[in-house]
């Protein structure tokens, strides 16, 4: 993205799901993280939503035993 150089993370094989090939119908997210971006490279957008670090709350307080995720984003009264 402009010159830089930024990880991409493909969300199929993070969630543990079977590999594809690179489609045209793929999507790829850019990520504004603390320490810099990512961007996701996943199968199909529903929906976009900006959010602060003090909208998330620690996955242990909600759901607990869900692996690599840390944290859940509470959205009008739904996790």
């Amino acid at each position: 993205v402009r010159g830089q150089v930024i990880p991409v993370i493909n969300m199929r094989k993070f969630l543990g799901l079977s590999d594809k090939s690179l489609d045209i119908t793929d999507h790829f997210i850019l990520v504004h993280i603390h320490r810099g971006q990512v961007i996701l490279w996943v199968d199909h957008v529903c929906k976009v939503k900006v959010f602060s670090k003090e909208e998330l709350i620690p996955v242990e307080e909600v759901l607990p035993d869900l692996g690599e995720v840390e944290y859940v984003l509470k959205e009008e009264d739904k996790i």
